[in-house]
């Protein structure tokens, strides 16, 4: 099932349709063809005319179940993107591992650990607890 990505803030409120929706996404416009792609792929590569873009998923990704009458159901997902307030250099944009560790980067410093570890699965063992970190534990 294939997520339609809508790009928030361009004149045309232009979709990409994606495999997926990830937290992060290069984004690629294309000025002579007025069109937008997405470097979604690790052998997706930015041309010399295009310009890039980071985007970042705003909420989280949606599914909504569309039936016409007379016909079989349809299940589509939609997730919203942003641009990122801080944009990573070119270089970043032209390698699949410096944008992943980019990537990685703006996750850790955006989210507290609370919010990863969540978002993981993982219990919060400590909730409503108070915890006295001077305490002496030896």
């Amino acid at each position: 099932m294939s997520v339609h990505c809508f790009l928030l803030y361009t004149s045309d409120k232009y979709v990409l349709e994606l495999d997926s929706a990830p937290e992060y996404l290069r984004v690629v416009y294309n000025g002579k063809t007025k069109r937008y792609n997405a470097l979604d792929k690790p052998d997706d590569e930015l041309s010399d005319d295009e310009d890039s873009i980071a985007y970042r998923r705003k909420g989280c990704v949606q599914t909504m179940v569309i039936c016409k009458r007379n016909q079989q159901c349809e299940t589509q997902q939609y997730a919203n993107y942003e641009p990122t307030h801080e944009q990573p250099d070119a270089e970043v944009f032209a390698s699949w591992s410096r944008w992943q560790s980019w990537c990685a980067e703006q996750t850790l410093s955006s989210r507290s650990a609370a919010e990863i570890m969540n978002d993981a699965g993982v219990p919060n063992m400590l909730a409503g607890r108070k915890i006295n970190l001077n305490a002496n534990n030896g």
